[in-house]
């Protein structure tokens, strides 16, 4: 009798899945049958994803309202993954284009406060109590921000900057684990891995995970399908935006 015990290996990618949605789509497969009188784990060896979704969102947070010598002025931003200076350049652009001083608002950040530092020319206003406004990303409260004097004047943001909309984590989550063995933030979860992006937007995320950790899973028998989905580390949707990942994961008998 041979003490060989099962290992397969699936190696997962959305390139030619024809999903709708990246970062959560259901796996289906005809060759995993796992018996049903053994146990087995599930532990994840590579990924591949990009740093791809976005912190202003379109009817979310994309509205941005100024008012120069009282007269009100809405700019829209599109729907992307802005730094504190992005989002600058941006109003900026679109003050010369309201035919408005370039410089009327100025938006900077301080790293040594972790503030974010809004400067306000003669006769211009900022107002942040409109709804779907970015202002919680740069850490100011829901109020009117005003100039009526002769000179510049400057505004800390009241709170520190949240530029990454909350997303200080990923996880690479799997509906087969079983979640009474996994907890995150003392919340039952299919998370298989969880990390921290070392680098920005636009970039590639990918590693080969050099200690891997394998998790029971809760189902055997003829497996034909699970599910894959992207989160933060609250278990919130991370929206790809249809950037394809790739994954390579093993399961095992024990």
């Amino acid at each position: 009798m041979s003490n060989v015990k099962e290992k397969y290996l699936l190696n997962i990618t959305t390139t030619n899945l024809n999903v709708a949605k990246t970062h959560d789509f259901t796996f289906k497969t005809s060759f995993l049958q796992l018996s049903t009188e053994k146990t087995y784990e599930c532990a994840l060896l590579s990924y591949s994803l990009w740093y791809s979704w976005y912190n202003i969102k379109t009817n979310v947070n994309d509205k941005f309202r100024y008012i120069v010598s009282g007269v009100v002025k809405n700019i829209v931003i599109p729907a992307g993954q802005y730094g504190v200076q992005d989002i600058n350049s941006f109003i900026q652009s679109q003050l010369v284009v309201n035919g408005d001083s370039a410089t009327g608002v100025s938006i900077v950040g301080n790293y040594n406060l972790l503030r974010v530092v809004i400067t306000l020319e003669a006769n211009y206003d900022v107002d942040f109590t409109i709804a779907q406004s970015f202002r919680g990303l740069l850490g100011f409260n829901s109020q009117l921000y005003e100039n009526n004097g002769a000179t510049d004047l400057e505004y800390v943001g009241e709170a520190p900057a949240n530029i990454t909309g909350g997303v200080d984590a990923v996880s690479i989550n799997c509906s087969i684990l079983n979640p009474s063995y996994n907890i995150t933030n003392n919340q039952t979860s299919t998370s298989l891995f969880s990390f921290t992006p070392q680098s920005g937007p636009g970039t590639n995320l990918s590693l080969v995970v050099p200690n891997v950790i394998y998790l029971p899973i809760s189902t055997s028998g003829n497996i034909h399908s699970f599910r894959i989905f992207i989160s933060d580390q609250a278990q919130n949707e991370l929206d790809l935006n249809g950037e394809n990942i790739s994954l390579s994961l093993l399961i095992k008998e024990v």
